[in-house]
C-alpha cells in the first residue's frame, strides 16, 4: 500500500540502512579510475551524456572514470560482436554468389539463414561476453573516496574526533594502572577534624559572683538552723 501511495505521489520509498549503504558505495565506485583497452583499428567515442563524448584511441589504453568504462565495454563488446557477425554474413553472400545461387529477395529469409543461425556470434552469449570484457577491461587504476585526512579519527564512528585535546588524553589514562613495584602513596586522613569548642571565659566571669553569693547564703542558712 505504501509503495502504491509513493508511486501515486511521485515520491520514493525510504531506503533501509543496507540499501542506503549499497547506493552510497555504488556512487563512490562510479568515480573510480579504470584503464580500458581499444583493440580495434578505429577510435571509439563514448557518449556519456547528451552531446558529450570521450574518445578511446584505436589500439591503445586510456584511464577513465568507472561509469564511462562500464558504458564503454558494453558498447564496444556489441560493436565487436556485430562486426564479426557482419563479416560472416558478407562472406556467406559472396560464397553464394560464387556458387551461382540467386540473391536473397526477402530480408527476413536472409537474416533467418545468416544472423539467426548458431554459428553467428550473439551479443548475449555469456562466454563471448566474458572473453571480450576480459580484454577490454584492463583494471582499476585508482579507487575514489578511499583517501583519509591526516587527522585523529574516531574508529567507532568514522568521523573526525572533535573533542578537546584534554579529553582525548584523559581517555588514554582511563585504564592506566599503578605498577605493583611502585612505592605506595602517603595515606591521607580523610576524617574531618571537629572544630574547637569556644571558651566562654567572659560568661564564666559574669556567672562566678552570683554562684559565690549563693554559696554564702547557703552557709548562713545552715548556721542559723543550728
Amino acid at each position: 500500500m505504501f509503495d502504491d501511495l509513493s508511486n501515486d505521489l511521485g515520491s520514493q520509498k525510504p531506503k533501509t540502512p543496507v540499501e542506503e549503504a549499497w547506493h552510497n558505495e555504488q556512487r563512490r565506485k562510479s568515480f573510480d579510475i579504470i584503464r580500458v583497452k581499444n583493440p580495434t583499428n578505429e577510435d571509439f567515442y563514448i557518449e556519456y551524456d547528451t552531446n558529450q563524448y570521450q574518445k578511446v584511441p584505436a589500439n591503445a589504453t586510456i584511464d577513465i572514470p568507472r561509469h564511462m568504462a562500464v558504458r564503454y565495454i558494453v558498447h564496444m563488446k556489441d560493436k565487436i560482436i556485430n562486426g564479426r557477425a557482419q563479416k560472416m554474413h558478407d562472406d556467406y553472400l559472396k560464397e553464394r554468389e560464387a556458387k551461382g545461387l540467386a540473391r536473397y529477395t526477402n530480408k527476413y529469409e536472409e537474416n533467418k539463414e545468416t544472423y539467426e543461425t548458431a554459428p553467428y556470434p550473439k551479443t548475449d552469449d555469456p562466454k563471448l561476453i566474458k572473453e571480450l570484457f576480459d580484454e577490454l577491461w584492463v583494471g582499476v587504476v585508482n579507487e575514489a573516496g578511499k583517501d583519509r585526512l591526516p587527522q585523529v579519527v574516531d574508529s567507532r564512528s568514522g568521523e573526525v574526533d572533535m573533542r578537546s585535546a584534554e579529553t582525548q588524553v584523559m581517555d588514554t589514562l582511563a585504564n592506566k594502572r599503578v605498577a605493583m613495584t611502585d612505592m605506595p602513596p602517603m595515606q591521607v586522613n580523610q576524617v574531618p577534624t571537629p572544630p574547637e569548642q569556644p571558651v566562654i571565659q567572659d560568661m564564666q566571669a559574669r556567672v562566678s559572683p552570683f554562684s559565690a553569693m549563693n554559696e554564702r547564703l547557703s552557709a548562713d542558712e545552715i548556721t542559723a538552723n543550728e
